[in-house]
């Protein structure tokens, strides 16, 4: 029986390592690099403006209508991430219903170590989350 050289083993997929579906199309057209970043048609008709592919992504998102309901958001700068991983290591203190005094109190804690970086956070007032919102 031959074997391939080029098989990859499957990884199990777990609640951790599978990202949630966003319910939007995966597909994307016109590939362009510029200045070593990579743009693709906004619109599915390939005409139009391109974009990096947060841009497509958020755009799909906020087109999307599902029984009453529009989806908004916003991209992050790469810094706000690295704040949040200083500020909550591998995670810890993140749920979907989080507590405003645990926020206040990490966000004071890593404020030492995230001033010389210069990472910021929002206040914990702040830290609302509103995936969805009905029309």
């Amino acid at each position: 029986m031959p074997t391939r050289a080029c098989v990859r083993p499957q990884v199990p997929r777990t609640n951790e390592t599978r990202a949630p579906a966003l319910r939007i199309s995966h597909i994307v057209y016109g590939r362009e690099h510029r200045n070593g970043k990579v743009y693709y048609h906004l619109a599915p008709e390939c005409r139009g403006p391109k974009g990096i592919p947060e841009a497509v992504v958020l755009r799909r998102w906020r087109r999307r209508l599902m029984g009453g309901w529009t989806f908004g958001g916003a991209r992050l700068s790469p810094n706000f991430w690295r704040a949040l991983d200083v500020a909550f290591p591998k995670g810890d203190g993140i749920s979907a219903n989080p507590d405003l005094d645990a926020i206040r109190s990490a966000i004071a804690a890593s404020q030492a170590a995230r001033e010389p970086k210069h990472y910021t956070l929002p206040a914990a007032e702040h830290t609302g989350s509103r995936i969805g919102s009905r029309v």
